[in-house]
């Protein structure tokens, strides 16, 4: 049974909490929040603590799951690694290049693990999908997700694509992305973006595009493959039940010429009855670490947020 301290109550660290204690090999010994959150803490008969320290010195936890605003994910996940204790950070995990660089750096030194919730990886659909045998080679991946949802203070470039990009990266490792152009679009009511556009380029000359959009009116999260040949469209039902797949076959001009393989194509994906985040806390104690895909998720975002300010493109 792995000792697990919560960072954060809020919205996100809620539906952790909840999660942590359905889980058969987590127990929940503390959650860090301050002021009148801690009555909610309480109410929910979880012991509250003012500060990760107080928290760490009186439960010492094997793992400390951060799911505050992302502005402390740094702070409060080198402040675990500092003290030898395994980290799980919700997404983003690190707002700039640097971040990233100090919790790796933390990290190794001190011989521990961090595990970034890059959410929609865990499913079995996407696992499925990564390990299908491609008939000519992925051309092009694009990834939308869009809906309604609250404002981050980090915008949407890093509240959302983070796990996008996660996912192209996962899709082929050794696919280093090269160049990266993005734009972004703003309400005026907000201080960042509230959607954003990224290409990304890679060393085989293929090419991820993600969308991700806050304001759009439906929900909506797809995955389009495009072969030689074909294309592939995954479209989400929900965690707990997988995807939906479409096949087209495209003709020589790259038009779409009709559906292949229609029973099996358009049954959805069965999932394993849990969620993204119950997954992702597995594997937080599975001996996975992140700390490599954090680097590289980071500087790909990175370099988008110059694209998107500067009006250029960016070597990454």
């Amino acid at each position: 049974m792995t000792r697990v301290v919560l960072c954060g109550y809020g919205r996100f660290g809620r539906v952790y909490a909840d999660r942590i204690r359905e889980h058969a090999q987590l127990e929940l010994v503390g959650v860090v929040e301050v002021g009148a959150v801690q009555d909610a803490v309480r109410d929910a008969g979880l012991r509250p603590f003012d500060t990760l320290r107080e928290a760490l010195d009186v439960t010492h936890p094997g793992l400390v799951v951060v799911a505050t605003p992302p502005a402390l994910h740094a702070v409060l996940g080198i402040e675990a690694l500092q003290r030898h204790v395994d980290v799980m950070l919700a997404k983003p995990g690190a707002l700039s290049q640097d971040e990233a660089e100090r919790i790796v750096s933390v990290a190794w030194r001190r011989g521990r693990r961090v595990v970034v919730d890059y959410t929609p990886m865990m499913s079995p659909a996407w696992q499925q999908l990564r390990a299908l045998p491609w008939h000519d080679g992925i051309l092009t991946m694009r990834l939308v997700r869009r809906g309604v949802q609250a404002y981050q203070a980090c915008g949407a470039l890093w509240d959302l694509a983070p796990h996008d990009v996660a996912m192209a990266l996962d899709l082929d490792a050794t696919d280093r992305v090269v160049d990266v152009v993005a734009c972004g679009w703003w309400y005026p009511e907000y201080d960042e973006p509230v959607g954003a556009w990224l290409h990304l380029s890679h060393e085989s000359g293929r090419t991820t595009r993600i969308e991700v959009d806050w304001m759009a009116a439906t929900t909506e999260r797809r995955v389009e493959v495009v072969e030689y040949d074909r294309m592939h469209v995954w479209d989400q039902v929900a965690d707990t039940v997988g995807w939906t797949r479409r096949g087209y076959r495209c003709g020589d001009d790259g038009n779409v010429k009709g559906v292949w393989d229609l029973t099996p194509n358009l049954s959805p994906v069965v999932g394993d009855g849990q969620d993204n985040v119950t997954r992702a806390l597995s594997r937080a104690i599975s001996g996975v670490d992140d700390t490599e895909r954090l680097l590289e998720v980071t500087r790909i975002l990175a370099a988008a947020e110059q694209s998107i300010y500067m009006g250029q493109r960016c070597i990454a």
